[in-house]
């Protein structure tokens, strides 16, 4: 599989949100590593995580705001729905090797050396938004889960099988990166910190060396 040195994924946003500041400044942040990038002939592909998992109603215009990171500097390669992932999720679940520790209650878990990490759980009310319709999910997916197998995906490790969409401003580069640069706003953090602890109890632990956040 041709890969690029970099999968960089910046700009997140939900679909019950607007293009913002936070987008901007991840936008600026994308725009001086892709520089540094070029002066060292390094390859790269642009990806934007749209979060569709679980909001009640989506007034994000896809193709304005695709429009609108693109004017700051940066036109995105790649476009991916959470949703998309949570077949993915199932599957690095499964991964998981200690499953002589999982809970299987009404939850799924599993203990860390540290922690104890929720994978998923019960919840009527879960609603995802796919495609502007909405579907019932039996199982909440919880989201560090979801951003570990997203890891995996961008890495080549997990394939695209039609998950990933490219925008018109695509370079036809290819989407898998040897090395993951990720910038995010700083809240979510937590949330990437627990991703790897997940990968961590996988086969798929050696990735961690190949990903890299940047926090603003």
């Amino acid at each position: 599989m041709k890969k690029v040195s970099y999968n960089i994924e910046f700009g997140h946003i939900y679909v019950d949100q607007k293009f913002s500041l936070l987008q901007r400044e991840s936008s600026k942040i994308a725009d001086k590593f892709i520089e540094k990038l070029k002066s060292k002939n390094e390859t790269y592909a642009t990806a934007i995580l749209i979060d569709d998992y679980l909001p009640s109603y989506s007034y994000l215009d896809v193709y304005a705001f695709l429009e609108k990171v693109k004017d700051v500097g940066v036109p995105p390669d790649y476009v991916v729905y959470q949703t998309q992932l949570l077949s993915l999720a199932h599957k690095l679940i499964g991964s998981i090797n200690e499953k002589n520790i999982f809970e299987e209650k009404t939850e799924t878990k599993f203990k860390s050396n540290r922690d104890t990490v929720l994978l998923t759980h019960r919840s009527i009310s879960s609603i995802s938004l796919k495609d502007e319709y909405f579907a019932k999910v039996e199982d909440y997916v919880e989201t560090p889960v979801l951003i570990a197998a997203w890891y995996l995906l961008r890495l080549g490790i997990f394939k695209k099988q039609g998950i990933v969409k490219e925008t018109k401003y695509t370079k036809k580069v290819p989407f898998a990166g040897e090395k993951l640069l990720t910038i995010i706003p700083q809240k979510y953090k937590g949330i990437d910190e627990t991703a790897k602890t997940i990968l961590r109890y996988t086969s798929y632990k050696d990735a961690l060396g190949q990903i890299k956040n940047v926090y603003f």
